[in-house]
């Protein structure tokens, strides 16, 4: 029987807690515009709010990269690598020279 294995991606990588604080930031901050707009709080909840889900997006958007650097680490330490022509494939791509790609 053939087993395959499934490699991490690092899209939706963020850890469930990043995850969940993400969706509670933006939770949080619809509910602060709706309660602004009907004169509950100031304008400095709101901004708060705001503030408070930048950072949660933040924080998912670090995890994503580390995700992602560790992926390719991991692929590299395995023996994994590109091709002359491939590296300067991506580079064109990405706009930075063949030098600079590796």
């Amino acid at each position: 029987m053939r087993t395959t294995h499934s490699w991490p991606t690092p899209t939706n990588s963020a850890t469930p807690p990043l995850s969940r604080a993400l969706a509670d930031a933006r939770r949080s901050d619809l509910l602060m515009r709706s309660r602004y707009k009907n004169g509950f709080v100031s304008m400095i909840e709101v901004l708060d709010s705001q503030r408070t889900l930048h950072q949660a997006e933040q924080q998912a958007l670090q995890s994503n990269v580390a995700a992602s650097t560790d992926l390719v680490a991991l692929y590299k330490a395995l023996g994994g690598d590109w091709t002359e022509a491939e590296r300067s494939e991506g580079a064109q791509v990405s706009g930075v020279s063949s030098d600079r790609a590796m």
